[in-house]
């Protein structure tokens, strides 16, 4: 299991409409990483969102903490996390861990 502060070159999933819109991620689930280069973690707009296998897009780390400083608060989460927040700076909760479980 992955656990500590991924590399910030380190991918990481975004819905199309953090990477296309400019929205917020306001939820967020952490795999266990598959490849070297994942952080394992999906960043979505809403966590009740049904995003197609194609609306999707990787970003670094690094990227996504630029575009969004609060998520520097949960990105060291150890696989099985999954956070959500109200809107863009309300604090990060987490609302469950579960290492079996991958994101939906």
């Amino acid at each position: 299991m992955r656990r500590g502060r991924p590399d910030l070159d380190h991918a990481v999933q975004v819905c199309e409409h953090i990477a296309n819109e400019g929205k917020p991620a306001l939820w967020g689930r952490r795999n266990e990483a598959e490849r070297a280069e994942d952080s394992g973690w999906q960043f979505r707009c809403a966590g009740n969102s049904v995003e197609s296998p194609t609306g999707f897009r990787f970003w670094s780390v690094d990227e996504l903490i630029a575009e969004d400083p609060m998520i520097g608060m949960i990105i060291n989460s150890p696989s099985g996390a999954t956070v959500e927040r109200r809107g863009p700076q309300d604090d990060w909760v987490v609302l469950g861990f579960d290492p079996r479980k991958p994101a939906r």
